[in-house]
């Protein structure tokens, strides 16, 4: 593993949007093509590593924050963005490390928008948007707004009456999904009953946006071919398996 940049030292913005590029006590770091930016949780909010709230932070395997990317996503500039000044790695990684930093305290930059519709349509046509697996057909939804930019997928709805053993083997999928998808956030939300993954990139720096708009896009098609179906089975109550009675048992 190789360490990027020297921790990041600066005070925290307190309005929403910010001019300031750094909070204290990050590490930026390079393993296996993935670039990742990690902060004890304390630096954070809770909420900041929840869905609907900007940025890519998550909550690691070790129980820190961690904001991931690939490293080749640097080298990815669209053409279609008429801005690409200073577009080197080392430029680009720069304003990848300010937003990981922003957005960890529920900021986005000053003056940033989302791309526009059309660079997202070219990118991203609304009829690749629905996945099918099997039977089930989900929709990944795409969310362009003035301060938010994000990918949503509902992979199911459960129902109130829930087993403990079927909430435990969710909440188990979760856990092992938010490990194998570094760029996606898994929630299961108690009000709507529903599950939920997420890629925010609300902050991302335009001059890069194609990479990590596509990636995106295809970490949550993964997500559909992998998880639906089970996850679809579990939100069953009349549904019974061998697996869920042993689990039941223990």
């Amino acid at each position: 593993m190789k360490q990027l940049l020297a921790p990041m030292n600066a005070t925290h913005p307190k309005q929403k949007s910010s001019n300031n590029s750094a909070s204290a006590g990050f590490q930026v770091t390079e393993s296996e093509g993935w670039i990742r930016v990690e902060a004890d949780l304390s630096c954070l909010s809770v909420d900041q590593i929840r869905i609907g709230h900007p940025g890519l932070w998550k909550k690691g395997p070790t129980g820190c924050a961690t904001f991931c990317f690939r490293s080749s996503f640097l080298e990815g500039v669209s053409e279609l963005v008429e801005d690409t000044a200073s577009t080197s790695p080392d430029s680009l990684l720069s304003a990848c490390q300010t937003w990981a930093a922003t957005t960890a305290q529920g900021q986005i930059q000053k003056g940033w928008m989302p791309p526009s519709g059309e660079l997202v349509e070219e990118l991203l046509p609304i009829q690749n948007r629905n996945i099918r697996q099997g039977a089930l057909i989900r929709q990944i939804e795409l969310f362009r707004e003035p301060d938010h930019f994000s990918l949503q997928l509902t992979m199911d709805s459960f129902p109130d009456n829930m087993t403990d053993d079927r909430r435990n083997w969710l909440a188990k999928m979760l856990a092992d999904a938010n490990s194998s998808w570094r760029m996606v956030r898994f929630d299961f939300s108690e009000d709507s009953g529903s599950c939920v993954a997420e890629v925010n990139l609300t902050g991302v720096p335009l001059e890069i946006v194609g990479p990590f708009l596509l990636s995106g896009y295809e970490s949550l098609r993964w997500v559909v071919s992998n998880l639906v179906e089970t996850i679809h089975f579990l939100s069953r109550t009349d549904a019974r398996s061998a697996a869920l009675e042993l689990l039941h048992a223990e």
